[in-house]
């Protein structure tokens, strides 16, 4: 909460609350609200594993052929042939 990585409405009745809780944790009195989102986080984390982030091919070069012999048109590419 105290690094803005949590959305919550801050107009929503029970905001002030669970604010509070979350800042003054582990000092603080209660922690319901603490264990409820460590639990859903490991909820999270066992529904959908996280993948790691591919790098993005470099799109293939184009020359000035491409147009008139590329395979928009649905036709074979000569260069392949």
């Amino acid at each position: 909460m105290a690094s803005h990585g949590l959305y919550v409405q801050a107009r929503a009745p029970w905001y002030a609350s669970v604010r509070a809780e979350l800042l003054s944790f582990p000092a603080g009195r209660n922690d319901d609200i603490v264990d409820m989102l460590g639990l859903f986080g490991q909820l999270l984390e066992t529904a959908m594993r996280g993948q790691p982030l591919r790098p993005k091919k470099p799109p293939t070069p184009k020359d000035r052929w491409d147009k008139v012999f590329g395979e928009d048109d649905g036709v074979q590419n000569w260069k392949l042939a």
